[in-house]
């Protein structure tokens, strides 16, 4: 038990001071948590400190069965407040406007990530721990995602939710990560028809998130309380944990996480472009609602890391695509901010 609260202790800890760095920098918390998590796990202190690394966080049952846990418990919990952030009223109200820019804005980087697997499945094949078909699949599920907690803290950040720009990027988002999650869920029961239902939990967590929305909104005491215990303790325990886990040095393969950061890139931005485009958008607009849309953060660092448990991934992939979702948040808000100010009109 005095591990247990040691080990908390330090990452909570940690994980504050992280988050108070990303925030004087202008990014995302979630950016900041994972980095206390990669300077608390084997890829920094497990390198410059073995000792420290291996009596903080020795590998016992006793004290990692209670933190992966509590690390699960977060998972759910972060899962679920996503889900809440999802509005059917927004994606009816905002449907026209932001058809195209939902469906290319998906579409191009899940082509892309789909036919970079067909096209060369050999030198992909080292990365997967599944058939080519399904790994495509997942690969261009991945890159088709934005991260909809992530992107809705920016633009409260920026005091713009109640712009047409964010009722747009929060409704394209939302299609987005339906879709992929959708087709994520899919992917995995074809692969594990055969596993224990608990496999599932993150998922159905999620969606029951987006029916419990409507029935929650009016009880704000309550969201605000399940909000501060998850944000502040529950899901920096799990975003912390992935960097406990996994050595990002050794994992890091330079030619892949290119490969990966310029497909995500080149695919959601240019998808979206053409969507506002098609849609006569301006312009500015269009390049504000595609800089946050291209934001992957938690959602896309969470779907890897299903992936790396369910074993459809080897870790050089998982390390790509949090390096991916990493980069993508941290850029998210300096884009936004150079075109911001011309762009936007506020709803009356």
């Amino acid at each position: 038990m005095n591990y247990l609260l040691l080990q908390l202790a330090v990452m909570l800890c940690t994980a504050w001071v992280f988050r108070y760095c990303a925030r004087k920098l202008m990014m995302p918390t979630i950016v900041g948590e994972i980095l206390s998590g990669v300077f608390l796990g084997p890829t920094i202190l497990g390198f410059l400190c073995p000792s420290i690394f291996s009596s903080v966080f020795a590998s016992s049952v006793v004290t990692s069965g209670p933190r992966h846990l509590m690390a699960n418990i977060g998972l759910f919990l972060f899962l679920f407040l996503a889900g809440l952030e999802v509005s059917c009223y927004a994606m009816k109200r905002c449907a026209k406007a932001t058809i195209w820019v939902s469906i290319l804005g998906m579409l191009l980087p899940f082509s892309m990530g789909l036919s970079a697997v067909i096209m060369q499945p050999r030198w992909w094949s080292q990365y997967s721990e599944i058939e080519s078909v399904p790994f495509a699949i997942f690969l261009g599920a991945a890159l088709s995602i934005s991260a909809l907690p992530v992107i809705a803290r920016i633009l409260m950040d920026l005091k713009v939710m109640k712009s047409d720009m964010a009722s747009i990027v929060m409704t394209a988002a939302t299609f987005d990560d339906l879709v992929g999650w959708s087709v994520f869920s899919v992917l995995l029961w074809w692969k594990h028809s055969d596993v224990c239902l608990k496999e599932f939990v993150p998922l159905v967590t999620f969606w029951a998130g987006v029916i419990a929305a409507p029935h929650l909104r009016k009880m704000k005491r309550t969201r605000h309380v399940l909000s501060a215990c998850t944000m502040y303790f529950f899901a920096p325990i799990y975003f912390i944990s992935i960097g406990l886990d996994t050595n990002f040095v050794s994992n890091f393969d330079g030619v892949l996480v290119s490969c990966i950061l310029m497909m995500a890139c080149a695919g959601k931005i240019v998808g979206v472009l053409l969507g506002g485009w098609i849609s006569r958008m301006v312009d500015k607009e269009i390049y504000v609602i595609a800089f946050a849309m291209n934001a992957r953060g938690a959602m896309g660092i969470l779907l890897a890391s299903l992936a790396l448990e369910m074993h459809l991934i080897r870790e050089p992939l998982f390390v790509a695509l949090v390096c991916m979702a990493i980069v993508t948040s941290i850029l998210a808000g300096p884009m936004i901010r150079t075109v911001l100010n011309s762009a936007i009109k506020v709803i009356v």
